[in-house]
């Protein structure tokens, strides 16, 4: 018994132990070859990979069952040991990077799961209702340079909060200081329109009316909170 010219050992030798699964009976020699690298514990994969292309697979590739079959062998080193069900390959696709720079895609199920493996790396574990930062980061961003840098998410309102969950975290922490309780997120991104002045934000009201607004209009002193209480307690 000869293959591509040679005998079965050296052709095994040669091509691979994949021709085990089609020559191990065909000739004493093959049989008694294939014997000395059969694993016989490897149900399915006792001669290691089937077919010899298998040097071409990636790793996601191995999410497809028949390369799983065909490439046993292969697949099987390419499997991360403790991955979590569904993820035993790591990512499975290969747009995964704009996923990482974008980690809020990863609230989508399916981003989910065809970048499991980044998804994991860039999940906040300690913060489940936030794992990957704002759901929506062209909604929150937080100041807007077109008010001369006034408030432009508004954490007060708790559908905001839940969508912009980190950047409105980052708010508080950085606006509660020295604040009352209701002012945990700084001023609302509200604007007031007066005709001799046209539309101003808590970020420039004060530059043309006097600070006792706060004191004498509540709707000033509600919506314009921070800027307010540094203004009276004379940090503005």
């Amino acid at each position: 018994m000869r293959i591509n010219g040679l005998d079965c050992r050296n052709a095994i030798r040669t091509f691979g132990t994949y021709l085990c699964y089609s020559h191990e009976l065909t000739s004493k020699l093959c049989c008694e070859t294939c014997k000395e690298v059969k694993q016989p514990s490897n149900v399915g994969c006792e001669y290691g990979d089937h077919v010899d292309n298998c040097k071409i697979l990636t790793p996601s590739d191995c999410y497809d069952l028949r390369n799983r079959h065909s490439c046993c062998a292969t697949c099987e080193r390419f499997k991360k040991q403790n991955a979590p069900a569904g993820c035993e390959y790591g990512d499975a696709v290969g747009r995964c990077d704009s996923v990482r720079q974008n980690p809020g895609l990863c609230y989508i199920p399916n981003n989910q799961r065809s970048c499991c493996q980044t998804c994991s790396q860039i999940q906040n574990a300690n913060n489940p209702s936030c794992a990957y930062g704002d759901f929506m980061p062209s909604l929150c961003q937080p100041y807007d340079s077109n008010t001369s840098g006034g408030v432009r998410v508004n954490c007060y309102s708790p559908h905001r909060r839940k969508i912009c969950c980190q950047t409105c975290e980052q708010i508080r922490e950085w606006a509660s200081v020295g604040m009352p309780s209701d002012c945990q997120y700084g001023d609302k991104p509200i604007s007031f329109y007066y005709p001799q002045y046209g539309r101003l934000t808590c970020s420039n009201l004060f530059q043309f009316l006097d600070v006792s607004e706060c004191r004498t209009n509540p709707v000033v002193a509600s919506n314009c909170c921070y800027t307010c209480n540094r203004y009276i307690n004379n940090r503005g």
